[in-house]
């Protein structure tokens, strides 16, 4: 006869086939969970953050009314509302820089047409200067160098020049030029635009202070940044309200390459 030793396979393939099943559920149900998952994410996250995508984008073209809507009371929600207020805070200061602007643009008109009134104000000015100042040189040379009129004369003289010196300012601002690069001192131009400024009504309760040490001439246009000094100088004034102190302040910087202005 012939003997047979072993293990029946049926109880294993039974078991095997269990744990098939089992780990065939286990698998199934981690995808089904995992597309629940997704659609949550996709639902409940990657929406509303293309809703800020989106409202970022309308935002950077210049949309600044356009608000993230949302229902949502978490942190999302929290998200969205920061958008918006950064969005409004955005068009709040657009619109203030638009109404600056605004004033700026309409100020240098009132500038630009108060310069060509004051060319022609000055120009009819100075011939008449220029006739005073002839006459008292004349009156001067025929006086004995005794006499004691000769010092009122030599007053009217100096007093008449620094007329004419301010009235050929004002003729140098006004004009408009083609820029003219030359060597210049920064002190001179800032003395000279402060003698221009200094006696109008806006500065009669201003202190002026200067710091003006000795610096190299640079190559500038003189004409184009006395203009410049002369608006800084007036809008500093004007946000005073006409009071206080004005300090202006020129040296060379830190690595000597260049001149700082400080007003």
């Amino acid at each position: 006869g012939v003997l047979y030793v072993g293990i029946l396979e049926e109880k294993f393939m039974d078991m095997r086939n269990r744990a098939i099943a089992m780990f065939s559920g286990v698998t199934l149900a981690g995808m089904i969970m995992a597309l629940v998952v997704s659609s949550f994410l996709a639902k409940e996250v990657l929406q509303p953050i293309k809703r800020l995508v989106f409202a970022s984008g309308r935002w950077a073209k210049g949309d600044l009314d356009y608000q993230v809507k949302t229902t949502r009371k978490d942190e999302l929600a929290k998200l969205a509302e920061t958008f918006n207020s950064m969005a409004s805070s955005l068009k709040e200061r657009d619109n203030k820089l638009k109404e600056y602007t605004s004033q700026q643009i309409m100020k240098s008109e009132r500038l630009a047409t108060l310069g060509q009134l004051a060319a022609g104000v000055a120009h009819e000015i100075n011939n008449p200067l220029g006739g005073i100042l002839m006459y008292t040189h004349l009156a001067l040379e025929d006086l004995d160098k005794k006499d004691v009129l000769r010092t009122n004369l030599e007053k009217a003289i100096t007093e008449t020049t620094r007329c004419k010196d301010i009235v050929k300012g004002l003729l140098d601002f006004a004009r408009q030029t083609e820029p003219k690069i030359e060597q210049s001192d920064v002190n001179e131009i800032l003395e000279r635009t402060l003698d221009l400024v200094k006696n109008q009504a806006l500065f009669q309760n201003v202190k002026i202070t200067c710091s003006l040490p000795s610096l190299p001439k640079i190559l500038i246009d003189a004409g184009q940044i006395q203009q410049v000094f002369a608006n800084i100088i007036l809008n500093a004034t004007e946000a005073m309200e006409g009071r206080g102190e004005l300090t202006v302040a020129a040296r060379m910087s830190h690595d000597n390459e260049h001149i700082e202005i400080e007003f």
